[in-house]
């Protein structure tokens, strides 16, 4: 779900940017969730959708709009 890598070298990190696929990428970090940020895996970890955050939020509810004619007086 995640990839750590500890790194200053900003072309490494560019690469691993394109390579990596998991759903984190952290650069001089790791362990850590901030509820802001979405979290998932890309592959057959977790359930497959992003949790936490306003995108998590998102893929767990599904819009319906409602429309009710108000009586005429």
């Amino acid at each position: 779900m995640t990839t750590s890598v500890f790194t200053h070298n900003p072309a490494l990190q560019e690469r691993i940017l394109e390579e990596a696929r998991s759903g984190t990428v952290y650069f001089n970090w790791c362990n850590d969730v901030h509820p802001e940020v979405a979290w998932s895996g890309w592959g057959r970890s977790g359930n497959g959708m992003a949790a936490m955050s306003e995108l998590g939020f998102q893929s767990l509810t599904r819009a319906q709009s409602i429309v009710k004619a108000l009586p005429c007086a």
